[in-house]
């Protein structure tokens, strides 16, 4: 592989319809997520397509017999799955070597080529994830208000598909940067899985003084007290969160008023909660909008969302670095007395699936919690000292994984820049 300043190193292009011998999405199956089950086939929906590849963590199942009914939207090897609708329109990636049955939902295309390979399907999506792609998803959109692309547009697409042997040798050099994210991947989702099994540990055992897990209750029951939610260690007080906490709903400035958007206070909705601390979000407003129709929280409040559909799959959980205003699809909860916020913040965290499990749905088909049940809900307290160490534990492996998730940034950014340049002509690809 050598520079080049051409934009002819790779001769030739074609339709996705003209490679395709399948062009087409899923089908939700009647009951929606009703009719999920535990185990069973695996059902793919736009959440588990991602540029990286697919994500297991959150998929769903259905039943033998819902998988053969649904046949037509099952989903083989080397397939190229692509999202064509919502936030998340444009993402891709292959279906591995020896997948296993599964079906996807309508929100996610299947592009099946006339000779499936991986070496292909990997050159395909990733001439997809280009600025190559991404042009045309943005340029095609045909969903109005609603994001989205159809399947005569995607045929449409014009993809650069040069002789095989070059095809190949791409695949070949993103493959050895994939194992790489792949790899990394890998280490963060130990390092999470560390992180959730130290967070039951810590709100159930807690920490002795000298920084150690205590012993368990079956190996020292003269160390823990009955309560509304298990065992605990006899020094912790149980409270309510509605007794130790703060709560504060927020609102939406009206959009017919210009003068109360694009000032100075950032204000939070659920899309900008993607990372545990926050400094700052993508829509700001004035400070009158802030005071009078928002609300404001001041710096170190924990906010979590309480309606929308976002509850459907997460929890999402912030700390505000700053002063910030929020919608009304969010509350901001500020700890009262020895309860430390961001003690609090990890309680919830950690409490995640008890959370979501919590959740009903409105006439509109939203998710939503009730507040009282909310407020009713138990937490054990320790000492502030005791909180401290907690938080320190949690907060040194949470920097191992945001370091961890600044190497994979890095690499995705190398891929991309990567990508850019074979398929730009930047780099030319040199084939024995």
């Amino acid at each position: 592989m050598s520079e080049s300043n051409s934009n002819d190193s790779f001769l030739g292009s074609k339709t996705i319809g003209s490679l395709a011998i399948r062009v087409g999405s899923g089908v939700t199956p009647t009951g929606g997520s009703n009719v999920y089950v535990d185990t069973g086939v695996m059902f793919i929906r736009s959440q588990n397509v991602l540029n990286s590849g697919l994500s297991l963590e959150d998929v769903a199942f259905i039943d033998e017999a819902t998988h053969h009914r649904m046949a037509a939207s099952e989903v083989y090897p080397f397939d190229v799955l692509l999202n064509i609708t919502g936030a998340s329109i444009g993402r891709c990636c292959v279906v591995p070597m020896n997948f296993g049955p599964a079906n996807a939902n309508q929100h996610v295309c299947s592009i099946r080529l006339a000779k499936p390979n991986q070496r292909d399907a990997q050159f395909l999506a990733a001439v997809l994830a280009s600025h190559i792609g991404q042009k045309q998803v943005w340029k095609l959109n045909a969903g109005g208000n609603r994001e989205g692309l159809n399947y005569q547009q995607i045929r449409s697409f014009v993809v650069p598909w040069p002789a095989q042997a070059q095809r190949w040798k791409v695949a070949d050099i993103l493959a050895v940067l994939d194992e790489t994210i792949a790899q990394t991947e890998a280490l963060i989702a130990k390092y999470e899985q560390i992180r959730l099994g130290l967070m039951h540990d810590l709100f159930t055992r807690g920490l002795t003084s000298d920084g150690r897990l205590r012993l368990t209750a079956s190996q020292a029951p003269h160390l823990y007290k009955k309560s509304p939610v298990g065992w605990l260690p006899n020094e912790w007080d149980i409270s309510t969160l509605g007794q130790c906490c703060e709560w504060t709903s927020g609102g939406t400035p009206s959009r017919n008023r210009p003068e109360w958007w694009d000032g100075d206070f950032p204000w939070l909705t659920p899309k900008d909660m993607k990372a545990f601390e926050l400094f700052d979000t993508s829509e700001h407003i004035s400070p009158l909008a802030a005071r009078i129709v928002s609300r404001l929280a001041k710096a170190g409040t924990v906010f979590i969302v309480v309606r929308g559909m976002i509850l459907a799959h997460s929890f999402p959980v912030v700390i505000g670095l700053r002063e910030f205003a929020f919608n009304q699809d969010i509350k901001a909860v500020c700890a009262r007395g020895d309860l430390s916020n961001r003690f609090l913040a990890y309680w919830f965290r950690a409490h995640r699936d008890t959370f979501l499990k919590r959740t009903s749905e409105s006439t509109h088909g939203t998710k939503r919690f009730d507040l009282r049940e909310l407020l009713g809900m138990v937490l054990a307290v320790p000492s502030i000292e005791e909180q401290i160490a907690v938080v320190d534990r949690l907060d040194t492996i949470g920097a191992a994984i945001d370091e961890e998730g600044r190497s994979l940034a890095k690499l995705y950014q190398q891929k991309q820049g990567l990508v850019q340049d074979l398929l730009g002509g930047r780099l030319r690809v040199e084939v024995s």
